[in-house]
């Protein structure tokens, strides 16, 4: 089916594992497999800083640009942008193969992204809208977010389980109350974590009930990410070869694992862990976990003593000064 783009996002959210600590010949070498496996859509990785001298995390997109192959022309590629970190980067105007800006936000500073999403239209760019935590917006927000995104057309509107807490159920619920509004040249995506052990499951939900629009999904191969990781860009392949039509190597999928992720997940491994799932249960980022066993605080009921502790308007993103502070008082 034409109407459904797969994403690939090992080497933004994926990278999270290893820091973005990938040289750029072998971010090269990835994404050229990435191209002969046919993968729709390549995340190449971030516009941020970052104290290596190679990594995904490119300080302009003219950097990420001089690493990639463009071996197949129908292949797009993405960069993600921090909303927040927007007037670090200067960015000109699009001439390269980087064509998609995946824009992401949290609920509080929404205010200002269409705004500056337009901008980045007019610079040539398809901008790609990131909701952060999706769930934290009421159905009456998000109507009205997405009427004034109507009018601007972005490339993609994104529902994100952020903190991996849907069910099928959740995906039925947020599809409904999206579909119905978005305009349907946007493509509808989906981001899913795999604290629940539902991020594969969520994604076909997705793609079965939304058989009336473009949709596109992301993915990491092996499910590569932080915490309990990402739905898992080789099993969608072969769910899509085998009940929808497409045509993806999962052959060169294997390969990128085997030459360049096995290695990094014997050091620092990721995927479903009970720590995550209480996250997800407590319904707070699970960076805060990542956080928590940086600090080798990892008897679960600690954990959970903590998470119980942090406030509602800390609990989409990583507070350290209140959990910190939630730390030192226990000592």
């Amino acid at each position: 089916m034409s109407n459904i783009y797969l994403l690939d996002a090992t080497l933004r959210d994926g990278s999270y594992i290893n820091n973005f600590n990938h040289s750029y010949k072998t971010i090269h070498s990835i994404t050229s497999l990435l191209n002969k496996a046919n993968i729709d859509i390549i995340e190449i990785g971030f516009l941020g800083k970052s104290h290596l001298s190679e990594s995904t995390k490119f300080k302009s997109i003219e950097d990420a640009e001089a690493v990639i192959s463009k071996n197949n022309n129908s292949c797009k590629y993405a960069i993600m942008l921090n909303y927040a970190e927007r007037n670090q980067f200067n960015i000109k105007q699009c001439v390269g193969s980087i064509k998609i800006i995946r824009l992401a936000f949290f609920k509080f500073d929404c205010d200002g992204v269409l705004e500056y999403t337009k901008e980045l239209m007019n610079l040539g760019y398809l901008v790609s809208l990131q909701l952060m935590a999706t769930h934290m917006y009421s159905v009456n927000e998000l109507n009205i977010f997405i009427k004034n995104a109507n009018k601007i057309k972005p490339f993609a509107f994104y529902l994100v389980d952020s903190f991996g807490t849907f069910f099928n159920s959740d995906i039925e619920y947020f599809y409904s109350a999206i579909n119905s509004i978005l305009d349907l040249d946007v493509i509808f995506g989906l981001h899913c974590h795999n604290n629940m052990q539902q991020a594969v499951s969520n994604t076909i939900k997705f793609i079965e009930i939304a058989e009336d629009r473009k949709i596109a999904i992301d993915t990491t191969i092996f499910g590569m990410g932080r915490g309990a990781g990402n739905a898992t860009t080789e099993l969608l392949m072969q769910y899509l070869n085998d009940k929808k039509g497409k045509n993806y190597n999962i052959s060169k999928i294997l390969d990128i694992y085997n030459d360049y992720l096995y290695s990094i997940y014997q050091e620092v491994p990721w995927g479903y862990s009970i720590q995550y799932f209480i996250s997800a249960q407590k319904k707070v980022n699970p960076v805060y976990i990542w956080y928590l066993n940086n600090k080798h605080i990892n008897e679960l009921n600690r954990i959970i003593y903590i998470l119980d502790l942090i406030p509602e308007n800390s609990k989409h993103y990583l507070d350290k000064k209140t959990i910190d502070k939630i730390i030192e008082d226990m000592v």
